[in-house]
């Protein structure tokens, strides 16, 4: 008779090895930021799926005049591009980034 512990060492190790070595997604679509002062999701493309963003104490932004924009293309699937001040995590500093709606 076989000890059933043995038999189920190999199967375990499959499992393991087969959910180590299937890719995941390194990034992710959509973001919460500081944005103007405010927490918002941030997203790669219109049809992601906005997570809610809990409140964080976001730094005042400078208030500085926006860059002067370029005329181009909007994306697809947008309606209107407009800059905005974004705090970046590493300058702890606010960037103006074009984020399209």
């Amino acid at each position: 008779m076989t000890d059933r512990r043995q038999t189920k060492i190999p199967y375990l190790a499959a499992t393991f090895l087969v959910i180590w070595i299937t890719p995941t997604a390194a990034v992710a679509d959509c973001v919460c930021e500081c944005v103007n002062g405010t927490v918002q999701a941030l997203c790669e493309s219109t049809t992601d799926r906005r997570p809610y963003c809990a409140y964080q104490g976001c730094p005042t932004p400078n208030y500085s005049t926006p860059p002067v924009g370029s005329q181009r293309t909007l994306p697809l699937g947008t309606t209107s591009c407009q800059p905005v001040q974004v705090y970046n995590q590493q300058t702890m500093r606010y960037e103006w980034v074009e984020v399209c709606n």
